[in-house]
């Protein structure tokens, strides 16, 4: 069972005392539209509006939107509430947080994309920071892995980040070395709704060594739901912790075996492992995580005083 603290007393939001560490600063992507959570697209623009005006808007990063989404997208922005202004002119309300929505478009395969990027470019409400491609389900070996990935890099724009996610199969190893070959990032998926879903601290650890020697940024999605390691019931396997994963790239930065952070249990040892890590190469390996209900980060780190 993972070990988080009982929070303590906090600032009101808003409160100028309202502290993101830098090494948290942008970790957690907006993935409400993502299962399980699964939220319509105008609730989620809107809490993500709220997220961004809120007093730990510093921790969170994109709003993430799927590829085959994004018409949708922009006709939420279309609909959000305007009220009459002097002379009777409409004018947009600005909700919480409003202004151009810094986005992250994730594509299951490359058929969506191009549309998809040419509407996000079209629509100066959206500013496209990242764009993310999974491999085609059951690609496996060296040659086909590496074949997938090119493919996949030839989609991505330039000008922006941009991840390719690395299926769990046999030459997993061939994504990366194209991806550095090209200057591009790694996506890892870290969990999911069964147990097979989940990779072992074994296979974590090898992932965050192999991308720190090839200098390789790497953002994970799925199941880091906490921050520190925790049992899921449903699956009734032990989920992985983005704290751990944090910790642990510190590990693997500093040359150090990141299986032993990947296991910590205590959060009141892992928040102490975060407050000493240097920021810039940390977070230059990872980059960020995927999260479909932010509050859940949120009221985790408060929780173990990383946020305040």
């Amino acid at each position: 069972m993972s070990s988080l603290p009982h929070a303590a007393s906090h600032p009101a939001e808003g409160s100028p005392e309202a502290d993101v560490p830098a090494v948290l600063a942008g970790l957690v992507d907006d993935a409400a539209l993502f299962p399980p959570s699964s939220a319509e697209m105008a609730e989620a623009v809107l809490a993500h509006r709220r997220h961004r005006a809120a007093w730990y808007a510093a921790l969170i990063g994109r709003f993430l939107c799927s590829a085959s989404r994004v018409a949708e997208l922009r006709a939420a922005l279309d609909a959000e509430p305007t009220r009459t202004g002097p002379l009777g002119l409409a004018r947009a309300e600005r909700p919480a947080g409003a202004g151009p929505l810094r986005l992250g478009v994730v594509g299951a395969g490359l058929e969506n994309m191009p549309r998809a990027l040419a509407d996000v470019a079209a629509d100066p409400r959206l500013v496209l920071e990242a764009v993310e491609i999974a491999l085609p389900a059951g690609t496996s070996g060296r040659h086909d892995v590496s074949e997938a990935t090119k493919r996949a890099v030839s989609a991505l724009p330039t000008g922006v980040l941009g991840y390719v996610e690395v299926p769990r199969a046999p030459g997993w190893e061939a994504a990366l070395d194209v991806l550095s070959a090209f200057g591009r990032g790694a996506k890892l998926r870290t969990g999911g709704t069964t147990a097979a879903d989940v990779p072992s601290v074994a296979e974590v650890a090898g992932f965050l060594t192999a991308c720190t020697a090839r200098l390789l940024p790497l953002k994970c999605t799925a199941g880091l739901h906490h921050a520190v390691r925790w049992h899921d019931p449903q699956t009734g396997t032990d989920q992985h912790g983005f704290l751990n994963i944090l910790v642990a790239a510190g590990a693997a930065v500093a040359g150090e075996d990141p299986a032993q952070p990947l296991s910590e249990q205590d959060g009141a040892v892992l928040a102490e492992r975060t407050r000493l890590l240097d920021p810039s190469p940390v977070r230059g390996l990872f980059t960020s995580f995927g999260s479909c209900s932010v509050d859940e980060p949120v009221a985790d780190l408060r929780a173990l005083g990383l946020l305040r």
